[in-house]
Formats: C-alpha cells, sequence, structure tokens
C-alpha cells in the first residue's frame, strides 16, 4: 500500500449504518498507512498530532483528528505537509 505523488490530503468519515457507527474506506485506508505503511516521526507537543514520513518519496504526513466536536476527534485525517511545516510545527 503506498499513497500516490497527486494525493495531498486523505479526510475520512463515519456513518450510521442499521443503527451502527461505520467507518468509511478512506478511514480504513488511513488506519492501515499508519499502521503498517508511513514511518512515525513525532507526536506534537499536545499530543493530539502525529507526523510521518512516506518512506518511498520522503514526504513528511500529518495525522490529525479535525472533528474536535466528535468523540476522541472524530475520524482521521492524513495530510501531507512541507517541510517548513514540519520545522514550525515539530520541534526534533
Amino acid at each position: 500500500m503506498s499513497i500516490s505523488k497527486s494525493e495531498t490530503k486523505l479526510v475520512g468519515q463515519w456513518f450510521f449504518e442499521n443503527g451502527s457507527l461505520k467507518k468509511d474506506a478512506t478511514t480504513i485506508r488511513v488506519e492501515s498507512l499508519v499502521e503498517t505503511y508511513l514511518q512515525l516521526v513525532t507526536k506534537s507537543r499536545l499530543g493530539w498530532d502525529t507526523l510521518f514520513i512516506d518512506p518511498y518519496d520522503g514526504r513528511y504526513w500529518e495525522l490529525t483528528f479535525p472533528f474536535s466536536q466528535m468523540q476522541g476527534g472524530g475520524p482521521p485525517c492524513l495530510t501531507s505537509i512541507s517541510l517548513e511545516e514540519v520545522e514550525r510545527k515539530y520541534s526534533f
């Protein structure tokens, strides 16, 4: 599993089906990328955001949970960020 060069943001969604909360395909993909493909670099100072690097192309990816009104921040979001953004937000 990899991320194509044209992809810059993967936003997961949750939905209800038959009374149960379900993950969409993007949420499942983000979780798989984080668990098996992307390499962990560091977490933000507050611990909510996590920085990863793509071992294939060297791009930085930030895992966030932008739906603060939902349990646990809601579904995940992976966003490609620049080295300048990495240096500004993360100290390592």
